[in-house]
């Protein structure tokens, strides 16, 4: 019978493998890879928290950050692919423009053009005075 140790690096070496196998599909579901890693994550800290000399004797807080950055390059990839796909049909939208965000674009006006002056407010008060009496 293993023991909970064993069980939990044998659990935590399954779900590496997955992981890898997810992070080197052509187009991944980043939903599953998120569950993925968090059980990864999970299963690494138990390892650690149990027996620290085991896992840093077989590398396990090494091996769960590797596959952290494998993840992160591979979601990275991705969005550089999304974001030149958004780049190349920008162009041909109808839509509003939008920055890289996703938020719409909306034309900077000058601080003198985006709020009025103490002496054009004046001027306008003092005009209203003239023409009231």
């Amino acid at each position: 019978m293993a023991t909970p140790l064993q069980e939990t690096v044998e659990f935590a070496q399954f779900v590496e493998k997955e992981l890898s196998a997810k992070c080197a599909e052509r187009d991944p579901d980043f939903a599953s890879i998120s569950a993925l890693i968090a059980q990864y994550r999970t299963a690494s800290e138990a390892i650690i928290f149990n027996n620290y000399s085991y896992a840093v004797a077989n590398g396990i807080e090494v091996r769960f950050w590797a596959a952290h950055s494998k993840v992160n390059n591979r979601y990275r990839a991705q969005l550089s692919k999304v974001g030149r796909t958004e780049r190349n049909t920008e162009d041909s939208s109808d839509g509003p423009d939008c920055d890289r965000f996703g938020r719409e674009e909306r034309p900077q006006l000058s601080t003198l053009e985006s709020s009025p002056t103490p002496t054009s407010t004046l001027s306008k008060a003092a005009k209203d005075a003239t023409a009231a009496s």
